[in-house]
């Protein structure tokens, strides 16, 4: 390889009966260019029972700076749950497009997903006296909770939906038709609107 600089260079042309010789000087500036390597880092998507990522389960090799998406299907035993995807300590919400995606990937990941819990029998019907009901009225969302509380409402499919903000006391809320699960007070209600 030819180290960067300027060189000289003679060229010299003789006639086949030698009788014009021609001699050309040429300076030429030589510039090498170091390519730099691209670099690589392992995402890790671990399996995980009760639901489907799509890729499947493994290590995904993703080049520098750009971007891992994956979705979660939850299983039918399983379809009450109310996934939770973290990259070490940051929560992994779902985009627009339904995917989890991790931006701008400069080290090894290692995604961690809970919140995966085999369905417990639910209904619309009271739980225990002293807790939050969960009901529909009148294509509503009725919940009655004797303390204030955050409710999360998410599709059949485990997509969230929205958060309510629960006073003590009974409220109602409008959902638009379809069946949803309702996290209260960490249990589940599944309702159909």
């Amino acid at each position: 390889m030819t180290e960067a600089g300027t060189y000289r260079c003679l060229i010299t042309t003789t006639n086949s009966d030698n009788s014009v010789q021609t001699t050309l000087t040429a300076i030429s500036k030589v510039t090498t260019y170091t390519e730099t390597p691209t670099q690589y880092y392992d995402v890790t998507l671990p399996e995980v029972e009760g639901a489907t990522t799509n890729p499947g389960a493994g290590i995904y090799s993703v080049s520098e700076g750009d971007s891992f998406s994956f979705t979660l299907t939850l299983d039918a035993d399983y379809d009450q749950s109310a996934p939770i995807v973290k990259v070490g300590d940051k929560v992994i919400e779902l985009n627009s497009d339904g995917k989890y995606q991790i931006s701008g990937i400069y080290a090894n990941q290692t995604i961690a997903i809970t919140g995966i819990v085999k369905n417990t029998p639910v209904g619309n019907a009271v739980v225990e006296d002293s807790e939050a009901r969960v009901w529909t009225a009148n294509g509503r969302l009725c919940i009655s909770s004797p303390k204030r509380c955050v409710a999360r409402v998410f599709t059949f499919g485990g997509v969230f939906v929205r958060e309510l903000n629960v006073s003590a006391g009974e409220q109602s809320y409008t959902l638009g038709t379809g069946t949803y699960i309702i996290r209260l007070d960490k249990k589940s209600y599944k309702i159909r609107m």
